[in-house]
């Protein structure tokens, strides 16, 4: 069975951290390929500061020399929030006969008892925690009264940190910086297009 891995996010912008994530996941879980999806409109996150084509399109500079690596817009086909849950159930048609694999950090897993119909993301996927060296992970304890959580819950360990976040490379951006952790083409790409300027 083929196995897909999905990484999901605003990608606002996207930066090494990300493709490390992928990476280490495609290799340690035998991946056939990792589908990154740009969240249309995230429920955690308001404000933000470029549009859904403009984040869809830097996701697919960053991505395009990796030929495991795929770029999704099916976020964009549907009205209202980006749920999780709701965007597994379509990709379950699309990828039917493949195992789905939730990519994420290991911090998430802290919060995922709060995400929209959490039980049913864990009905139709792995959920997948990387853990960053030197972090002590906590694991929520609701999901220790679900009982698919143990067997649809993995986590892994990334030998190499990459402390980096589109917040702070936003910030960079705004001082006129440019981050080793932003791939050159999307940098490239920001400068042409003006964003994350005051």
């Amino acid at each position: 069975m083929k196995k897909l891995g999905v990484l999901g996010g605003a990608f606002d912008p996207i930066h090494a951290g990300h493709l490390h994530l992928a990476k280490v996941c495609y290799q340690k879980l035998g991946l056939d390929k990792v589908l990154f999806i740009p969240s249309a409109v995230s429920p955690f996150k308001e404000g933000k500061t470029s549009s859904f084509s403009q984040r869809l399109t830097m996701t697919a500079i960053a991505t395009a020399e990796i030929p495991y690596f795929e770029v999704s817009a099916v976020e964009a086909l549907r009205e209202g929030k980006s749920y999780t849950c709701e965007t597994l159930k379509v990709l379950k048609e699309i990828y039917a006969g493949w195992e789905l694999y939730f990519l994420s950090g290991a911090d998430a897993l802290e919060s995922l008892s709060r995400w929209y119909n959490w039980q049913e993301i864990l009905a139709n996927c792995y959920f997948v925690g990387v853990n960053r060296p030197g972090y002590e992970l906590k694991i929520d304890e609701a999901l220790n009264s679900f009982p698919q959580a143990k067997e649809k819950i993995i986590l892994l360990k990334a030998e190499e940190e990459i402390d980096i976040s589109s917040r702070l490379l936003r910030s960079e951006i705004q001082s006129g910086l440019k981050n080793e952790y932003l791939p050159p083409k999307v940098w490239e790409y920001i400068k042409e297009q003006g964003l994350y300027r005051r």
